[in-house]
């Protein structure tokens, strides 16, 4: 999902979480990202190295180019996630898994 979504091709930037200054901030310590952006949206493969429970992903908007209606998707499922008015998306995640949420800017 990450390769159809451009991971490794000039579109898109990737971010691994050992790099300073992420342009997405995570609720928790124990969980981490791997970030794929692209003009207009992001796809976030958010990792559970913890006890698992809520994550907060807070994209910083303005530096990923997403502007506009926000919405936000968990890759494997489909299902829509909430997204909150400052563009943070919150969801479970179960002990040591891992969820790939795609954000994107809208009309």
């Amino acid at each position: 999902m990450l390769y159809d979504y451009g991971y490794g091709t000039p579109e898109t930037q990737v971010f691994d979480y050992w790099q300073e200054d992420l342009p997405v901030t995570l609720s928790r310590s124990d969980a981490e990202p791997l970030i794929v952006a692209k003009p207009g949206g992001v796809m976030i493969m958010v990792s559970d190295f913890g006890d698992g429970g809520e994550v907060v992903v807070s994209p910083d908007l303005a530096r990923l180019g997403i502007a506009g209606k926000v919405t936000a998707v968990d890759v494997e499922t489909g299902a829509a996630l909430e997204v909150a008015a400052t563009g943070s998306v919150r969801f479970a995640l179960k002990k040591h898994d891992f969820k790939l949420v795609r954000i994107e800017g809208g009309k």
